[in-house]
Order: structure tokens, then C-alpha cells, then sequence
């Protein structure tokens, strides 16, 4: 029997399903390009004062932050906000983002048709997030994603980066959970 976790000859050569990715918790924050301390969360981050309190250190970042940082996440927010004094949350596109519901509901059919696609070519099921949503679950997870495609462009497979906490609270704001409870930013422990 083979010790080799990869299956060889496939069009996407992937892990055998008993090979578990080992997951390593740490602060790093791929938006700021830096490890964060521990401490972030229990003290105010918040300087463009919009920002609301966040449960994790990696959430826990400020637009002031980013316009600080010089990692290619930073620079690419930069380019988006043309190096703005003002709060990232009240730039003129992103208030478009979050305030235009039909131009929502389009983005939202074209980027259910990306996910699929993803999902053919990955060889792995496709799980509507979309339809099971409640409408303001569906509207918030959108604007999250697009505004990731407007800042980043399309990242990659299984590449994630966080969102300011100002932008992240506009959403929240504009389109809360029923429930007061959300997601957060998740790592990507997936088959790469």
C-alpha cells in the first residue's frame, strides 16, 4: 500500500481523502502582511472610527492599517480607494456596492455561475450558498465577495484575505443577521 497522499494521473492531482491538511492557527494577517498580537482585540485598533469591535485578532484590522501596510492586499486596496484619507467604508464605489440591491441580485447570478464552474473544475460538489440564504444573509455574503472581486480581482482557488473591519461593519450594518450572529472570516483548510 502507498504512502503517497497524492493521486497521481488525474487531470488535478489530489489528496487521498485519509490525508488531513494540518491546520496551524496563527495571527498572521495576509491584508496587512504581519503577524498581529494577541492583544489586538482586547485594545481599541479602530482609528478611522468606524470599525466595530471584531471576535479575532485577524479581523481586527483598521483601513488606516491597511493604508499603512505595504503588502500586495494593502497596495491593491490603495489602488481601489486612490489612497484616501477618508474611511474605506464611506468611499463613493463602496456605497454603491452595498446601497445598489439589483446590481446585487445580477452580481449574485453571475458569481452562482463562477462558483459552479469552480465547483466542475475542482471536481468537487457544488453547495448553493446563495438559495439557502435569508435575504439579507445572501445580499451580505454577495457584497463581501464583491468587493473582494473589485479590490483583488479573482484571488485563486482557496485564497482568502480579509476585509477591513469599517467595510466588513458597513455590510453588517446595511444587511443584518436575523440571528445577530455571523460567520467571521474563515481560513481556507482545504485541498489546494
Amino acid at each position: 500500500m502507498s504512502t503517497n497522499p497524492i493521486i497521481p494521473y488525474a487531470f488535478h492531482p489530489k489528496k487521498k481523502q485519509n490525508a488531513k491538511p494540518t491546520v496551524v492557527i496563527n495571527n498572521f494577517c495576509e491584508l496587512l502582511g504581519l503577524e498581529l498580537p494577541e492583544t489586538r482585540v482586547s485594545v481599541s485598533y479602530c482609528r478611522c472610527k468606524h470599525c466595530p469591535d471584531m471576535p479575532t485578532v485577524k479581523e481586527s484590522v483598521c483601513c488606516i492599517d491597511v493604508q499603512e501596510a505595504t503588502s500586495k492586499w494593502a497596495k491593491n486596496w490603495k489602488k481601489f480607494v486612490d489612497e484616501t484619507d477618508k474611511c474605506y467604508s464611506s468611499h463613493h464605489v463602496f456605497q454603491k456596492i452595498i446601497n445598489d440591491e439589483l446590481d446585487l441580485d445580477h452580481f449574485i447570478q453571475i458569481d452562482r455561475m463562477h462558483l459552479k464552474q469552480i465547483a466542475n473544475l475542482t471536481r468537487s460538489v457544488y453547495v448553493d450558498e446563495y438559495i439557502a440564504a435569508e435575504k439579507n444573509d445572501m445580499y451580505r455574503f454577495a457584497c463581501y465577495r464583491k468587493t473582494t472581486y473589485l479590490v483583488h480581482d479573482i484571488m485563486g482557488i482557496g485564497k482568502r484575505v480579509q476585509l477591513p473591519a469599517c467595510i466588513v461593519g458597513a455590510i453588517r450594518n446595511k444587511y443584518p443577521s436575523k440571528s445577530e450572529t455571523y460567520k467571521g472570516y474563515e481560513e481556507f483548510f482545504g485541498e489546494d
